[in-house]
């Protein structure tokens, strides 16, 4: 059986990079665009907000697709999140609240249920990744690998609370972490930080 991929599209490159790749691989293609993109092409294309997350599990499971790749920005709003616990019914209810990892294991707990393989953007890109090993500027000695072992420690810190997945340390002190305002609010705050 040939594979049937549904990309829900978000904001951002990755999105025609990940279509471009699924085409050229072969196989039907359904695009679930969130943001009303209109750039990309699939052999469905559904322009679906998260607002109508109904639509967008119906969509999804009346394309019957082998597998499912997320890609994309998206910003979800408080309703928004409501809005795809109860579309996504048992899955919604199980995903163990609206967070980031509940929204996450609500999407795996879906396409489980449904048949379908929940894959990342560069299973269907792998040119996306980098090659394994060193890539740029000088090996880290011995100081620099001790001044990681906290940042990595704060960072699993924040990501369990489901708070973010970034923090920006002054050697070993936090100075900011990742949180619902994102990853450029984040750099920000610590531009400003840096500026005062």
């Amino acid at each position: 059986m040939a594979r049937r991929l549904t990309l829900v599209a978000g904001s951002g490159e990755l999105v025609p990079h990940v279509a471009a790749a699924v085409r050229r691989a072969g196989g039907a293609l359904q695009v679930i665009d969130l943001g009303g993109r209109g750039d990309i092409a699939g052999d469905e294309v559904r322009h679906l907000p998260l607002s109508q997350a109904g639509a967008l599990r119906d969509a999804i499971r009346a394309f019957r697709p082998s597998h499912l790749v997320l890609a994309g920005g998206v910003h979800i709003s408080d309703g928004d999140r409501e809005a795809l616990a109860r579309a996504f019914g048992a899955a919604g209810r199980m995903a163990g609240g609206l967070g980031d990892l509940g929204l996450a294991g609500m999407i795996l707990l879906f396409a489980r249920l449904n048949g379908i393989r929940l894959v990342g953007a560069h299973e269907v890109a792998p040119e996306l990744l980098t090659p394994a090993g060193h890539v740029a500027g000088p090996p880290p000695g011995a100081a620099l690998a001790a001044l990681a072992l906290p940042a990595l420690r704060a960072a699993r810190a924040i990501g369990s609370i489901d708070l973010g997945q970034a923090v920006v340390m002054a050697g070993r002190r936090p100075l900011a972490a990742d949180d619902a305002g994102g990853a450029d609010a984040l750099l920000a705050r610590v531009a400003a930080l840096r500026a005062a």
